[in-house]
């Protein structure tokens, strides 16, 4: 059975026709003194059984729905409560059938702690609303969804001497110039494409990442590429904290440009430096060796296995594993050794047929 309203002369939950949600007092002591202050009975002594209903609040401080909001997407989504809630600090003021002096949101008069509580509470408001309200026009001036208005918001900017900004219909350039004996290069370059991806290089050579961001990456906020930028003109992204492969891209690249001058002597060389710097991209237990590289491998390991493994231990060279080495000489069945005491053409008239083109090669020039 629904307890019953303790206000005089409330006859809520009284009779079946007048169902109504009812409150119990509240603990908290000051709360609660506001309440007794506002009901109109005298010497009224509060039980576990005390109860008011909701026709003493305002329709505002009776909360009959549950709501819950997305950030991320902003919406709102309500329920209806199973039970009806008040909220925080509401004080009864609605009396029927009392004097309307009676009927009010009097309540006892502030102290100074809470006065000066309240007040705080105001200014601390009125702050954060300003603070979001900077933020958003801030976000307006800053923010673009497609090219030109990143055109738009980039002007009026000013960039230090570091930069040159060289603005295009399809792309924005940002660009350091570097001086050797009198000649520019391109030494940074950031691109803003048309379709707001960011692209950089250093050198002639894509960057994939700096700090934890990948990229290329799509910007739809100016502080995005201020950033990128700030943190060019520190020098650090390539020096100190770019990645192994960025660094290695540079260095073949400049090998690969020069392959023009290259002569029958010195060609070998520049292939066994290309293929030892690839070899640093990749894991130990993904590297792949070139025939050439296997053979010279082979040849080195039969010959002083001493000298082998200090220049592998020591990483003077990348080299295959000798287990690996072992293994070809038994998939093969032959090695430097013991090539001068076997029938070794009759041996290569059977096996010839079953080798791959780069067995065949290691094969026969070991």
């Amino acid at each position: 059975m629904p307890c019953k309203c303790s206000v005089t002369p409330c006859r809520g939950n009284y009779y079946e026709s007048n169902q109504v949600a009812v409150f119990s007092f509240p603990n908290d002591e000051r709360l609660r003194e506001r309440w007794l202050h506002a009901i109109p009975k005298k010497d009224f002594n509060i039980t576990k059984n005390s109860k008011v209903c909701e026709e003493h609040f305002k329709d505002s401080e009776v909360l009959l729905n549950s709501t819950f909001s997305n950030e991320k997407t902003g919406e709102t989504i309500s329920a209806p409560m199973k039970r009806p809630k008040l909220k925080e600090n509401a004080v009864p003021s609605i009396f029927p059938g009392c004097p309307s002096c009676m009927s009010s949101a009097s309540a006892i008069r502030e102290s100074p702690s809470e006065k000066r509580q309240r007040l705080e509470q105001v200014q601390i408001y009125l702050a954060v609303r300003e603070s979001l309200n900077s933020k958003r026009e801030y976000e307006l001036k800053t923010m673009f969804t497609n090219f030109a208005e990143f055109q738009n918001c980039i002007k009026g900017h000013s960039f230090s001497s570091f930069w040159i900004v060289v603005e295009k219909n399809e792309n924005m350039l940002f660009l350091n110039l570097s001086l050797k004996d009198d000649i520019p290069s391109i030494k940074y370059a950031v691109t803003v494409s048309n379709d707001l991806m960011l692209i950089t290089s250093f050198m002639g050579e894509r960057i994939s990442k700096y700090e934890k961001v990948i990229l290329p990456i799509k910007v739809n906020n100016l502080n995005e590429i201020f950033d990128i930028l700030d943190y060019f003109e520190k020098g650090t992204i390539v020096e100190s904290e770019s990645s192994l492969n960025d660094k290695i891209h540079v260095i073949e690249s400049v090998i690969k440009n020069a392959e023009d001058i290259f002569n029958n002597k010195n060609k070998f060389f520049f292939e066994f430096f290309l293929e030892q710097l690839h070899l640093l991209k990749c894991k130990p237990e993904r590297n792949r060796y070139s025939p050439n590289m296997l053979v010279f491998a082979s040849l080195l390991f039969h010959m002083s296995p001493q000298a082998y493994k200090f220049l592998r231990i020591f990483h003077y060279m990348i080299l295959s594993d000798p287990n690996t080495i072992l293994k070809i000489g038994t998939i093969l069945k032959n090695s430097p050794q013991t090539e001068e005491y076997t029938n070794f053409l009759v041996y290569c008239k059977h096996a010839f047929h079953g080798f791959k083109d780069d067995d065949l090669k290691v094969f026969l020039m070991i």
